[in-house]
């Protein structure tokens, strides 16, 4: 199977090179390559604003009888895409940076503005002390002071980095875990602290029940209640032996007429044994009419 995209050709062995048609040394000078344009600019025929990173297809070139310390400059043409005339930017190894050429004109950028001002300031700063002895001397103290300070934090974070060399990451974790124990450990005791004083709070407390009247009759009842019952007893004892009386007729006989009369008056004995005599009497009457 064939390449897709073919790196090689196939050179014949019949093949004459005199009969290849040569390329045009003007033409070889330019390229087409592909690119972002490194700072915003704006095209001085439509005014349209080309902002940094848009990419165009370029051509570029090496520019001829310029150079920097060896290093060659190349510039890029590009079109504006709104009135397409034609941009022109160069490379500027001297700073580091492009530079607008032709057909734009590079808008306000703060980074570049910045550092000229440093290196504006660090100039007149060597001027004043060129100027002024004095003034060189203090510069020079506080920049030896300053360099020290540096050299006293660098020296610690060395002795910090050597002390945690030793220290693996296990060791780390380990260490992490103890402290959440003895964090956790320390939580149970205070819970534990807390309820044993509400317990404790809580005991000592004596705690009363309101004794109403009918439970203090029913739990310790008094002589009055205890009175009160028994003569209740003794009268409905009263009434079922009355109801009983009416129910059951007893015979009369002179012993019942006697017994139910009062003991408090006792009956004369001559009387007693009178009475005595005539039943018996009567009795033995009775018997021989009997036979």
């Amino acid at each position: 199977m064939g390449e897709r995209k073919v790196l090689n050709k196939y050179y014949p062995p019949d093949l004459e090179n005199f009969k290849l048609p040569k390329l045009n040394p003007n033409r070889c000078k330019q390229y087409v390559v592909r690119l972002m344009i490194p700072f915003t600019m704006r095209c001085k025929t439509c005014g349209n604003h080309i902002y940094h990173g848009k990419k165009f297809n370029a051509r570029k070139e090496t520019v001829e009888g310029e150079k920097y310390l060896g290093m060659p400059i190349f510039r890029f043409y590009i079109r504006c895409p709104v009135c397409l005339s034609e941009i022109s930017f160069k490379t500027d190894p001297e700073n580091t940076d492009y530079a607008a050429e032709a057909g734009a004109y590079r808008t306000f950028q703060a980074e570049a503005i910045a550092v000229r001002e440093i290196e504006r300031k660090q100039q007149e700063k060597e001027e004043e002390e060129a100027n002024n002895p004095m003034l060189a001397l203090e510069n020079r103290t506080k920049e030896s002071r300053r360099e020290m300070d540096i050299l006293d934090v660098l020296e610690e974070i060395k002795d910090i980095n050597a002390q945690q060399e030793g220290v693996s990451f296990e060791q780390l974790m380990e260490k992490h875990l103890e402290k959440e124990r003895e964090e956790s450990q320390e939580e149970e005791q205070i819970v534990d602290a807390l309820a044993k004083a509400v317990f404790q709070a809580e005991s000592k407390k004596i705690k009363r029940i309101e004794e109403d009247n009918v439970t203090q009759e029913y739990m310790i009842p008094s002589k009055k209640s205890r009175h009160e019952h028994s003569s209740s007893s003794v009268s409905s004892l009263r009434v079922s032996k009355g109801k009983l009386a009416n129910m059951v007729r007893r015979k009369e006989t002179v012993s019942s007429q006697s017994s139910a009369q009062p003991t408090s008056e006792p009956p004369p004995s001559a009387t007693t044994t009178l009475n005595s005599l005539s039943l018996l009497s009567a009795y033995d009457d009775e018997s021989s009419d009997s036979d």
